[in-house]
């Protein structure tokens, strides 16, 4: 670690949050959407393909099922089964079914062709097996991406991302939604046939950096401390605080002081936590991460690790440090967390120089890394 090259220190201008910093311009910036799957979709105009086509899109799928595209009316759709590794489409509720590898927790990009009425699927850019042929002759409509058709069938609204979807009909590219409008106007690049979200939230988006293996990085969670208005929302218990220097000094005024905040972070994409933070005064150097999850919605030790100056590194927790103001840096590869990994992380709970009244401590960062991983 860090796995991606990422500074040891602030970096300050790098994939804040929305709320944060200004974002500099780059190449290799653009926004993400996050479907939520329970409800959330986005609606487009009706596309209706009667000839050959050709349907590409990327999908980031954390579900083991999900629709991909649909008619919401319930009889076309395209959705994935990755526990029986079938990809099925529906054509006026007739089945084509293919059959192959659809990695979760990756994106892939995905090919619909049909040739002289013959539908075909390629899985980054890898043929999957024909079984049924029912729904290759027939016309196909969608109207919305992510979204079930008619009503629930056992499969959810797709749980990830969709992006960059082109539709061409008869050699002709009649439709093109990058998806990364960071808004809830969705944009067609060709036709001007826009379509829209339907109940999403602004964090829903999030931008991105591609990183050289084609992964897209960014910060989740980034408290540097360069404005005091970043301690609204935390959550002080035993503690006094303030924002100076672009640090955040806490002072610990019981012997179980704690900082603690809400989130709403996805475990498999989340990847890694980076603390920067030093002892002033005190001789309690042991500390601790908590989180909480919409599974287990408490603080407990078996949602915790361990850090602290007068801890070592070991394959979960790196330390690094002192820099030469005393900072120490310590890394936390979340990845292979049981309690963190699938689920949905509500909180986080840091608990600084335990036992100590008047213990001072220096938190410089505070940052959660997330990563979309390319297939």
């Amino acid at each position: 670690m860090p796995k991606y090259g990422l500074p040891t220190r602030k970096n300050r201008p790098l994939y804040p949050l929305k709320s944060g910093p200004s974002i500099p311009s780059g190449a290799g910036l653009r926004y993400f959407r996050r479907n939520e799957g329970s409800t959330d979709y986005i609606s487009i105009p009706e596309v209706v393909l009667n000839s050959d086509f050709v349907i590409e899109f990327n999908a980031f799928s954390l579900l083991t099922t999900g629709y991909l595209l649909a008619k919401n009316d319930g009889t076309y759709r395209v959705y994935y089964n990755s526990t029986n590794s079938t990809f099925t489409i529906t054509s006026d509720n007739a089945n084509s079914e293919f059959s192959g590898a659809y990695p979760l927790n990756v994106i892939n990009n995905i090919k619909i062709v049909r040739t002289s009425g013959v539908l075909n699927v390629l899985v980054n850019g890898v043929s999957m097996t024909k079984g049924l042929s029912n729904a290759d002759g027939r016309p196909f409509i969608f109207n919305s991406i992510g979204d079930q058709w008619g009503s629930p069938t056992g499969i959810s609204r797709h749980k990830g991302v969709i992006l960059d979807l082109d539709v061409t009909d008869d050699s002709t590219v009649i439709r093109s939604y990058p998806a990364s409008d960071n808004g809830n106007t969705i944009h067609d690049k060709v036709s001007g046939q826009n379509g829209a979200v339907v109940n999403g939230n602004a964090n829903d988006w999030g931008l991105f950096d591609k990183q050289t293996n084609g992964d897209w990085l960014r910060y989740s969670v980034n408290y540097d401390w360069t404005d005091p208005s970043q301690l609204a929302g935390w959550n002080l218990i035993g503690n006094t605080a303030e924002v100076v220097g672009e640090k955040l000094r806490l002072t610990s005024t019981t012997v179980d002081p704690q900082i603690e905040r809400g989130f709403n972070l996805i475990g498999t994409t989340n990847t890694s936590v980076k603390i920067v933070s030093r002892s002033v005064s005190g001789t309690n150097k042991h500390n601790k991460l908590f989180w909480k999850t919409t599974a287990s919605p408490s603080y407990s030790g078996d949602k915790s690790l361990d850090f602290g100056e007068d801890t070592q590194s070991n394959t979960t927790v790196v330390k690094n440090g002192p820099d030469l103001l005393g900072y120490f840096t310590y890394e936390f590869d979340m990845t292979q967390i049981v309690t963190w990994v699938g689920e949905v992380v509500t909180g986080i709970r840091l608990d600084f120089t335990n036992t100590e009244v008047g213990a001072v401590t220096d938190i410089d960062l505070i940052r959660v890394v997330e990563v979309l991983k390319n297939a």
